[in-house]
């Protein structure tokens, strides 16, 4: 069994197949952009009540949990909304 070429020229970051409609962005945004604000909101009452409360010791820990989960959703909303660009390449190397 042979594997099939793929075509040259071909590229994932092309959208040659078809481009994002209005509808297919507008559903990204709906997406992360409430992801971020439960990841931010939540995460900083965390920080605060495990400051103040319950575990002090842990607060570098959670902080570098919650800081790199923004951080997370932050870089993927970015690529998400990006149009084809070199900046897209250097964002979805992250």
């Amino acid at each position: 069994m042979q594997a099939i070429p793929e075509p040259t020229g071909y590229s994932w970051w092309s959208h040659e197949q078809r481009p994002y409609t209005i509808a297919e962005m507008a559903v990204d945004c709906v997406v992360h952009i409430p992801g971020l604000v439960v990841a931010i909101a939540p995460g900083s009452i965390l920080l605060v009540v495990a400051t103040t409360h319950t575990a002090p010791e842990a607060v570098p820990a959670l902080s570098l949990y919650v800081g790199t989960l923004v951080a997370v959703l932050g870089v993927s909303l970015a690529y998400n909304m990006w149009p084809v660009s070199p900046i897209k390449m250097v964002l979805a190397r992250f």
